[in-house]
């Protein structure tokens, strides 16, 4: 979903760099929810 709404703002401005930039702000996110996810799942184990 960030990525789709990313693309809907920034490739009509900057185009294919738009693009890259909303790539890289949809993984970045992807990151964070993936530790924050595995944070968890570590802490119940222990």
């Amino acid at each position: 979903m960030v990525n789709i709404a990313a693309n809907l703002i920034l490739i009509p401005r900057f185009g294919p760099l738009g693009a890259a930039y909303s790539l890289a702000i949809a993984e970045v996110c992807l990151m964070i929810t993936y530790r924050w996810y595995i944070y968890r799942y570590i802490r119940r184990i222990k």
